[in-house]
């Protein structure tokens, strides 16, 4: 067999003679001319903080404030034009807390290291804490040491299992010497469970009681709960999901009006002032509001706006171009939005 010779750097196949100076250039690496001089271009990506500073709740006490709005006549009728069209609708808000109040005080054991662990971090740290506040800290760490140092206490160590098997000639099969699977709190430690639950979610800007409930009532899980119903056929999912969307969608328009009717943009939220005009900063938020599309009109949007919602029926992006007016017109416009959903939904 004739030897092959390859010549990689004199070899005619590398880049073709014939092609442009700028292919060639683009494939030894030379910039190729761009008709016009680009721009950097800044990137700002603003988070829930952005607008908790300017007024919003916070992502974790969206659930509570839902429910303290509900209870209102703007809340209320709300409510009463969604379980309108949502025929045999069993989900509340006031239910799926008081669930979750009975459900954390029965079972501490997933939260309840996360819980103590936030707090006591919050006691080391914030000296801003009134004596109140430091208490009910104070309170809530005590509480749960007590029931993580019997558990500690009851557990089998080594030491122990050496001793067990040389004594009695049992090798022990578990790792505690009590089933705390049949153990139950006491009625009283559940009752001071429960008003340390409660009293956090009618105060969600108390700094030790936000550590409570923020993995108790998320409401991002219970959209994702839901919303599988969608990919299921199940009608009593797909009502509750839309439920829960359409009170968060309502509730967050009515903070907005809120927030921009007390203070002007400018002035209350220097983030947003700072962003207007600026035509060579491409914002991207994660937030629903409106402030950062009215402050530069080419923001993306991560998690969808208040301006737009998905007609789920024919999978189209719809917009609604006077919020204020689409809400406070006193129509409210839910049962346009809401019948087109399949007739299914309405004939269960």
């Amino acid at each position: 067999m004739a030897e092959t010779n390859i010549d990689i750097n004199g070899g005619h196949s590398q880049v073709n003679p014939a092609a442009t100076q700028a292919v060639q250039n683009n494939y030894y690496g030379t910039p190729v001319p761009l008709h016009k001089e680009a721009a950097a271009r800044m990137v700002v990506v603003l988070g829930a903080g952005v607008d908790t500073a300017a007024g919003f709740p916070n992502p974790c006490s969206l659930v509570p404030k839902i429910t303290e709005w509900l209870e209102t006549d703007e809340g209320k009728a709300v409510d009463a034009a969604l379980r309108k069209l949502l025929k045999g609708l069993r989900f509340s808000y006031a239910k799926f807390v008081d669930n979750a109040i009975e459900r954390l005080a029965h079972d501490l054991d997933r939260e309840r290291e996360t819980i103590c662990s936030r707090v006591t971090r919050e006691l080391e740290q914030n000296d801003r804490l009134d004596e109140g506040q430091r208490k009910m800290g104070q309170l809530i760490v005590r509480l749960f040491h007590k029931i993580t140092e019997v558990k500690d206490g009851a557990a089998i160590d080594e030491e122990t299992e050496e001793l067990i098997r040389e004594v009695t000639g049992i090798d022990p099969t578990e790792e505690t010497i009590i089933d705390f699977s049949h153990v139950n709190y006491t009625k009283t430690f559940e009752d001071i469970v429960k008003y340390i639950l409660q009293t956090s979610l009618h105060d969600t800007e108390n700094p030790i009681l936000r550590h409570v409930y923020t993995n108790l009532l998320d409401i991002g899980q219970l959209l994702a709960q839901h919303f599988y119903g969608f990919f299921t056929n199940k009608p009593s999912e797909i009502k509750t999901y839309l439920y829960i969307a359409w009170t968060l969608w309502a509730y967050l328009v009515h903070e907005e009006q809120t927030v921009v009717s007390d203070t002007g943009i400018e002035d209350s939220l220097p983030i947003y002032g700072q962003l207007n005009g600026k035509e060579q900063v491409q914002v991207i938020t994660f937030n629903y509001t409106t402030l950062a599309a009215n402050a530069s009109p080419s923001t993306i949007y991560f998690n969808g706006n208040l301006t737009n919602y998905v007609d789920i029926e024919n999978k189209n992006d719809l917009q609604v171009d006077d919020i204020h007016g689409y809400f406070s017109g006193k129509r409210l416009a839910l049962d346009d939005l809401l019948q087109r959903q399949p007739e299914r939904l309405r004939r269960h």
